[in-house]
C-alpha cells in the first residue's frame, strides 16, 4: 500500500478517557531502476581488463538498501557489498 494512509486509533489514557487520534502518513517504497538489465563482458583475455559502468538511479524520498554479491569459484569465496543509495 503506497500514497496517502489515514488510520483512526483509540487510545486508553491510564486513568483517563479514551482518546480518538488520527494518523496519516503518506507511504513510499524505494524503488530502483538499473541501466542496463545484462550486463556483458564480451571476451576478456587472460591478463586483460574490462570495466563496465551500471547506473542504479531511486526516484523516491526514501532510502533504498542494495547489495552485490560477487564468487570467487576460484577461491570459494563470497564478497558481498550493501550501499545505501538515496535521491
Amino acid at each position: 500500500m503506497t500514497g496517502l494512509v489515514t488510520k483512526l486509533c483509540d487510545l486508553q489514557v491510564v486513568g483517563g478517557p479514551v482518546v480518538n487520534v488520527r494518523l496519516r502518513a503518506n507511504v513510499t517504497v524505494p524503488d530502483l531502476h538499473v541501466s542496463s538489465d545484462v550486463v556483458e563482458f564480451g571476451e576478456v583475455k587472460c591478463g586483460e581488463c574490462r570495466i563496465i559502468s551500471v547506473q542504479l538511479h531511486n526516484h523516491q524520498a526514501v532510502r533504498c538498501n542494495w547489495s552485490a554479491v560477487h564468487t570467487d569459484d576460484a577461491k570459494k569465496q563470497v564478497t558481498k557489498q550493501t550501499v545505501s543509495l538515496y535521491c
